[in-house]
């Protein structure tokens, strides 16, 4: 189990895994995921190999395979509160809402990679891992889309 926040090797991962495939081999358990390391979520994406002598770990990261050329730069920020300093008002106690805006540049196809599928090539004694990656689309629900590698 690889416990966000709790494991060595997930403090820079802020809102946890999302998929990925554990291959065993020569006792080994590997764990390529796709890692939703940063804001904006579903965007800001990595490919990570993780490893463990056991299924139920401990888990070890042992490397970044591919991280999101974007860095997505923050360009508005907006949260609702009752404060006279506030410019969106009429906050409840019961939600938190805010608004957040980033840019990025979507002729980059390598925005956010996803999806890793590794295959172990014994003649060469490595692994190689295919993945999806998508360039940047706002007009899709998620801030990923529109096209891949």
């Amino acid at each position: 189990v690889i416990a966000v926040r709790r494991t060595i090797g997930t403090q820079g991962n802020l809102f946890g895994f999302e998929g990925g495939r554990v291959l065993r081999r020569n006792g080994v358990y590997y764990y390529f995921a796709a890692e939703m390391f940063d804001f904006p979520v579903d965007a800001n994406m990595r490919i990570a190999l993780w490893k463990a002598e056991d299924i139920a770990g401990p888990w070890r990261r042992v490397s970044t395979i591919q991280s999101s050329n974007q860095s997505y730069t923050q360009v508005f920020f907006q949260q609702q509160c009752n404060q006279p300093y506030c410019k969106w008002q009429n906050a409840t106690t019961a939600r938190f809402r805010m608004q957040l805006e980033y840019h990025c540049d979507p002729s980059d196809l390598l925005g956010s990679p996803w999806a890793p599928f590794p295959i172990f090539d014994a003649a060469e004694d490595r692994w190689h891992v295919l993945y999806v990656s998508y360039m940047c689309d706002g007009t899709w629900m998620v801030a990923a889309g529109g096209g891949n590698n």
